[in-house]
């Protein structure tokens, strides 16, 4: 049972935008560190919401 929590937190986190990339250690050049997060996620289950309900959320 407490791999599923760990499961579903995660990817509750990742569907809010809080995804691993925002946590990687850069070894080469650290000084460059560029990090973008698209939610696409988010965007997917927008997208179907609104094709099943048919109205954008």
């Amino acid at each position: 049972m407490e791999k599923k929590t760990e499961i579903i937190r995660y990817l509750h986190d990742y569907y809010m935008g809080d995804q691993p990339i925002l946590y990687r250690e850069k070894a080469v050049r650290p000084e460059i560190n560029n990090k973008t997060v698209e939610n696409h996620a988010l965007e997917i289950v927008r997208f179907k919401a609104g094709q099943t309900y048919d109205k954008i959320l």
